[in-house]
């Protein structure tokens, strides 16, 4: 058995995509199955708002009367609300293995695509979502509980504890998320090739483990 990486260099030694082929092999072959992906779908999908519409007051002189004036007129009015598409129904499909490009103007809705994919849409009683959203088949609201595990959504301003590091932030999160600590349920699901290739994917598994920990 030959062995496994030590450090983040060794495992890239020959570049990204060897590593990702090269670790997909040995687990496709300990796990007697393809490694699991994802296709996200959505059709018609569409997001709108009602937002509520303040009209404009004439110009008055500010005196003490005209104020109280106004503020009782604001209490009288029934607020008026308009509805404003944020996105209009659309399709799509992204296809495992592949990367799309998402270009559009400022307040297209490209974030707002993005984070109702990803179930990071604040959802209010003002918004109103429609169409479907299938991960591998699947509604989203059927796999809410399991979407942070397929999808990640990346803000456009990145934020952390200022009195951490980024490498540290990262460990952070890592830790929190079991460690080096190689839940038991993976290390089960290796067990379908030669009693070698099971250890050996095992080795390596614990070994990126250890490399991000």
């Amino acid at each position: 058995m030959p062995p496994s990486p030590q450090s983040a260099d060794a495992f890239l030694q020959d570049g990204s995509d060897a590593f990702h082929a090269s670790l997909a092999a040995q687990l496709e072959t300990s796990m007697g199955k393809a490694m699991p992906q994802m296709e996200i779908r959505f059709q018609d999908l569409s997001i709108a708002a009602e937002v509520s519409v303040a009209t404009k007051d004439g110009h008055e002189l500010p005196t003490l009367y005209n104020h109280v004036k106004k503020i009782a007129r604001g209490l009288a009015r029934k607020k008026r609300s308009i509805r404003k598409d944020v996105l209009h129904p659309m399709s799509g499909v992204f296809k495992p293995s592949t990367t799309t490009l998402l270009l559009g103007q400022p307040g297209s809705g490209k974030s707002s695509l993005m984070k109702i994919l990803s179930g990071r849409f604040p959802m209010h009683k003002n918004i109103t979502v429609g169409g479907t959203v299938t991960f591998n088949g699947a509604k989203s609201e059927d796999v809410k509980a399991q979407l942070p595990q397929f999808t990640a959504y990346m803000n456009q301003r990145d934020f952390h504890y200022p009195t951490l590091s980024v490498k540290e932030t990262l460990a952070f999160a890592h830790a929190c998320s079991g460690g080096a600590a190689v839940p038991q349920r993976v290390l089960d699901s290796l067990q379908y090739g030669s009693p070698e290739e099971n250890a050996q994917a095992k080795a390596v598994i614990q070994s990126l483990y250890n490399v991000l920990s």
